[in-house]
């Protein structure tokens, strides 16, 4: 849901909004739109920095407002109230969400071919950030500007599941979402790089694989080659039992009685 038309209509020609714009905007952004877009403001408005910024301020104020947990479980109820069963990608999607909540996740990645687990996760609200990883430039595209909470990266290729969670983790430390062992949840299908296969439900951690692969293994049995060499009083101490035999077996006639 996009939510448009004469939403600061006065900074067309005011570097500042009404009070009721103000309301109407941060109104649409508590009602659950996906998206709040300028058009003359932008379009030939002698404001139309200011007009982006205030917009992007009103929306940010207003989100702060929400309780996300209660918005899940509401959508989550009202979904099967209205429509019944849900199917299998909207479950997994909806456990996700769910399971980010439970688990305090910092983010969501979302590995998509045609975009639609991507929607169904933005459908149910979650309040942590949302990455979306996709091979498809219009799945990327549509993503990031219509699915709320939404941001979208194009890769060129879906192949290589462990490979591509590990750039997601990145990606997200790039962004500031997360950092060294924060917990993220990760949505992917057991076949890669086709539609409709989103079966798959994971829990990631920033900079495990970091720490796994700079982390030397313990080798409990070092090669003969690299076994350091007994200082020399060990050395002596061993040979001297064998000295005092060979003296023993040279002199016999010693034991003769």
């Amino acid at each position: 849901v996009v939510t448009a038309t004469q939403m600061l209509e006065s900074m067309i020609k005011a570097p500042r909004p009404t009070r009721a714009e103000c309301t109407d905007v941060a109104n649409a952004v508590l009602d659950g739109t996906d998206a709040v877009m300028l058009s003359g403001e932008t379009a030939n408005g002698d404001y139309p920095t200011e007009a982006v910024s205030m917009m992007a301020k009103i929306c940010v104020q207003a989100e702060g407002a929400i309780h996300y947990d209660d918005v899940y479980q509401s959508l989550r109820n009202a979904v099967l109230d209205t429509y019944g069963p849900m199917s299998t990608q909207e479950a997994i999607a909806s456990s996700a969400v769910k399971t980010a909540i439970d688990i305090k996740a910092k983010m969501i990645v979302v590995l998509t071919e045609s975009g639609n687990t991507a929607r169904l996760v933005s459908k149910f609200r979650p309040s942590m950030p949302v990455l979306v990883l996709t091979a498809m430039a219009g799945s990327a595209r549509q993503s990031e500007g219509f699915f709320k909470g939404v941001r979208a990266r194009c890769m060129g290729s879906m192949i290589g599941t462990d490979s591509i969670l590990y750039r997601a983790t990145d990606l997200g430390k790039q962004y500031g979402w997360v950092k060294s062992g924060d917990n993220v949840v990760a949505l992917h299908g057991m076949v890669e790089a086709r539609s409709g296969s989103t079966n798959m439900l994971k829990r990631e951690q920033g900079g495990e694989r970091e720490k796994a692969a700079t982390t030397p293994a313990s080798a409990p049995y070092a090669e003969p080659s690299a076994r350091a060499a007994p200082p020399p009083s060990a050395r002596q101490t061993e040979r001297q039992p064998d000295r005092h035999s060979e003296r023993v077996s040279e002199s016999p006639s010693s034991l003769d009685f």
